[in-house]
């Protein structure tokens, strides 16, 4: 808080420069490239001049670019803009102690005592001198080593630097594989190199007339080597290592160029801007050891060569360092002819990655060749490039500037898209067991742990399906008897709905019961009343988990879940309800186990029970009480809310469109009349109905980005290596909204699925469950209840709006992991 205030002060004490509009808590993020960043300072400083601000979170930065501006802060005005910025980890590691990281009266100290101490122990001297020249030859002899095979030279280059400065530091060099050694460099960045080029030959030229072949380079020499020196200066000048300097900060209230800049302001000099000016060089962008020679070939600098900063906070072994640069270079082509093992012309030496140093490119080995991606933030990934409200949309939109598979990052976590109907079928169904793991996704893996046969893996999913699979059609699944309850319970619905006394009413309440008390027979044994007080509470946090699944706090959750754990959020809502959900569940467990009788199961729970009891000495059996607990919740929630949330979205449907709504009256006039209770058999003389049924299945697209998949193994897939355990999301609306698909995909069309005859027709593209080995377990039941509880209805009444029916709005209210629609009343007026 105190923080925040001082923050608050400065901000309203200064007069900033002007800026790009900045977002709340995120400031200017998405106007910085990340892989890039000075690129992107440097082009807003095209709009908004040469000093201006940006605002990284909820901080204020002054960025000063180009060479006047630049040089008139650091070197004119150096006392004001003298002082360090204490980046977070910067801070973190050096708590604003130490010669860089430190300000004020501290840091004058140190400096004016490290160079001081660094002079007496040879900086700029002959002493030193000589300690480069012998441990040059270390590199040559190690070089040597390496018998002309092909070698990245960074290592020993980066052993061969420390060891100057680690004799200084520590009265000693290291030998290049001693272990102490070794770790040390671990936490050292790379270094720049360009040791490959046209230019070479010529140093190779100038070293033999001035050097020789028999005696060490000594730094004497540069002098009479402008064209070593020049290629030298176009090094740093073109790898631009530093390209936005280390932070600066202002000491003080400054007024600079009309503005009033406060004390402790963060401040940003651009190195870049001037290393790669077109004002100041002329082919900027090139490497070009003409910069640094006259029209007479002498060595020429510039007031714009600032590789090693300017001003008070100039980098304090710059001297060593040229030394070093001059010295080790010559040593090496004096003894060495560097080729690469690849054209010369395919080296890439611009930089692979860009931050306060910029990394050239080197090959490393990688685990898996991922499809292309969008450029990723770090920490964040690609989450700004998605739409929190319909992330499925911004897939599907990404897709078609990088393909039907590719390799988005949620935080630092790759995850390959596949979208579009024949990737989805070779991954699921031509290829279902390598895809058919189960990505845990944070909050899953919070819930559940890996148990339960929804979010298990392995041998456990194996046998948990299997299980169920077989329960479920012994308790009635695809048969007459569970026809029978869905048609009853379809009686108890109609009589809930006629006690609305055609009144407007919220069906959605009433839907979810009926349709949980289905699943309840076969998991629980036995339906509720729909006034049960155990049951209201049951259906209460059904109710809340469903709609914390589709709000963005889960989103959030599963990209940040240690920082979301101490935000405010829905996904804390979700925890507490499933936490009481498993109370309930655990209740309804015991009381199965007291009254087991283990040669007449009741229900899913018994039959559990005695396969629990059967398997008792198995050491490795994954009939135990996690898998139970998880497995009933997983089935519970599963036969509750997709279905009944898909009869609300119908309902709203049907009444925006009250033709199709009458037309499917009509049909069940003619085909079941209105005495009889419809029946499962009746659907086969049904196709506009059984049409309806499936378009609104499609339309809806309940779960767009299907639930996570999971690589099963490493996996060859067009062309990529997906490895073994990668997230993979299988964007079920790419297909269910696909243009190539269906005729209208956007518009509600229930002639997706008829013929030129007005008969049904199936469709490949009907992916509503899911397809392949991760198929919705329950797709029968769920069919036979949507045909059977819809028909039912619409035998009783015509559901009409409050409202213009026009105006009812059919599109999602919420998206995410399930789509859920708007909120509206209707009367149900009895037939």
């Amino acid at each position: 808080m105190e923080k925040s205030a001082c923050l608050r002060q400065q901000v309203q004490k200064g007069r900033f420069p002007p800026g790009p509009p900045a977002l709340p808590l995120l400031g200017n993020l998405f106007h910085v490239n990340v892989k890039a960043p000075h690129k992107s300072l440097i082009k807003l400083s095209e709009q908004y001049g040469p000093v201006y601000t940006v605002w990284f979170g909820t901080y204020p930065a002054v960025v000063l670019c180009g060479f006047d501006t630049i040089k008139e802060a650091l070197i004119e005005r150096g006392h004001d803009f003298g002082s360090r910025y204490p980046l977070p980890l910067l801070h973190k590691a050096s708590e604003g102690y130490g010669v860089i990281a430190s300000s004020g009266e501290r840091w004058k100290q140190l400096r004016r005592f490290s160079l001081s101490t660094l002079r007496n122990f040879g900086m700029g001297k002959k002493s030193i001198e000589e300690r480069i020249q012998e441990e040059a030859q270390f590199l040559v002899k190690a070089f040597r080593e390496k018998k002309e095979t092909p070698f990245n030279p960074d290592f020993l280059m980066r052993c061969a630097a420390s060891n100057i400065i680690c004799s200084i530091v520590f009265g000693d060099r290291f030998e290049y594989g001693d272990k102490e050694f070794l770790s040390l460099l671990e936490m050292i960045a790379d270094n720049g190199r360009i040791l490959s080029g046209p230019w070479v030959q010529k140093i190779h030229q100038e070293i033999d007339e001035v050097i020789g072949s028999s005696r060490c380079p000594t730094i004497e020499d540069r002098t009479k080597m402008p064209y070593t020196d020049a290629v030298i200066h176009e090094v740093q000048r073109y790898a631009d290592l530093i390209p936005m300097n280390l932070p600066h900060m202002a000491s003080n209230d400054i007024e600079f160029r009309g503005y009033l800049i406060p004390k402790g302001t963060f401040v940003i000099p651009v190195l870049s801007s001037v290393l790669k000016s077109t004002s100041q060089w002329e082919k900027p962008d090139s490497f070009d050891p003409n910069h640094f020679l006259d029209k007479n070939g002498c060595f020429k600098n510039s007031e714009s060569f600032m590789p090693f900063s300017a001003g008070k906070r100039k980098c304090l072994g710059e001297s060593l360092a040229r030394m070093e640069l001059f010295l080790f270079l010559t040593t090496l082509l004096q003894n060495f002819v560097f080729n690469p093992v690849i054209d010369h012309k395919d080296i890439n030496i611009s930089s692979v990655s860009s931050g306060i140093l910029h990394i050239p490119h080197v090959k490393r080995p990688q685990y898996g060749r991922l499809p292309p991606a969008p450029p990723a933030l770090p920490i964040v990934g690609n989450l700004f490039q998605m739409d929190i409200k319909a992330p499925h949309k911004s897939l599907i939109k990404l897709s078609k500037q990088y393909g039907p598979v590719f390799t988005l990052w949620f935080g630092g976590t790759p995850v390959v898209v596949l979208c579009g109907f024949e990737t989805l079928k070779e991954g699921l169904i031509e290829r279902g067991y390598d895809f058919s793991g189960r990505y845990l996704l944070p909050i899953l893996k919070k819930i559940s742990d890996g148990y339960g046969i929804a979010f298990s893996n392995g041998e456990r999913w194996k046998q948990l399906r299997r299980f169920s699979l077989s329960t479920l059609k012994n308790f009635g699944m695809g048969k007459r008897s569970i026809e029978e309850r869905i048609q009853e319970e379809a009686q108890c619905l109609v009589t809930a709905i006629r006690n609305k006394q055609e009144l407007p009413f919220n069906p959605d309440f009433l839907l979810r019961c009926t349709v949980s008390n289905i699943i309840c027979s076969i998991v629980f044994g036995d339906r509720f009343e729909y006034e049960d007080e155990r049951f209201l509470t049951l259906m209460e946090r059904t109710e809340g988990i469903s709609n914390a699944f589709s709000k963005p706090g889960v989103q959030m959750y599963n990209n940040f879940p240690k920082i979301m754990n101490f935000l405010p959020g829905s996904h804390h809502k979700i925890l507490q309800n499933m936490a009481d959900l498993k109370t309930f569940v655990n209740q309804m467990i015991q009381s199965h186990r007291e009254s087991l009788q283990k040669d007449f199961p009741r229900d899913y729970i018994d039959s559990f029970l005695i396969k629990m009891d059967e398997e008792k000495h198995k050491p490795d059996s994954e009939f135990i009480d996690e898998n139970l607990l998880m497995s009933v919740i997983n089935l519970f929630l599963a036969g509750t809310e997709t279905t009944s949330t898909t009869l609300q979205w119908a309902i709203q449907i049907l009444v925006k469109f009250p033709h199709i709504q009458e037309k499917i009256y009509q049909e069940i006039c003619e085909v079941i009349g209105s005495y009889r209770r419809p029946a499962i058999e009746d659907r086969a003389k049904m196709p506009y109905t059984d049409a309806v049924i499936h378009e609104v299945q499609r339309y809806i697209d309940i779960v767009p980005m299907n639930i996570p998949h999971m690589a099963t193994k490493d996996v060859e897939f067009r062309g990529y290596l997906i490895p073994k355990g990668t997230f993979v999301i299988t964007v079920l609306s790419s297909v269910l909204k696909a243009t190539s698909q269906w005729e209208t995909p956007d518009s509600f069309n229930p002639n997706h699925f008829l013929d030129e005859n007005g008969c049904f027709k199936q469709s490949e593209s009907f992916m509503a469950f899911s397809a392949g080995k991760r198929m919705c377990l329950g797709a029968s039941l769920a069919r036979m209840e949507l045909f059977l509880f819809l028909t039912t209805l619409l035998q009783n009444f015509v559901f009409n709006s409050i409202t213009d029916h026009k105006d009812i709005d059919i599109s999602p209210a919420t998206s995410g992991i399930l789509v859920k629609p708007h909120v509206y009343k209707f009367c149900a007026i009895s037939r």
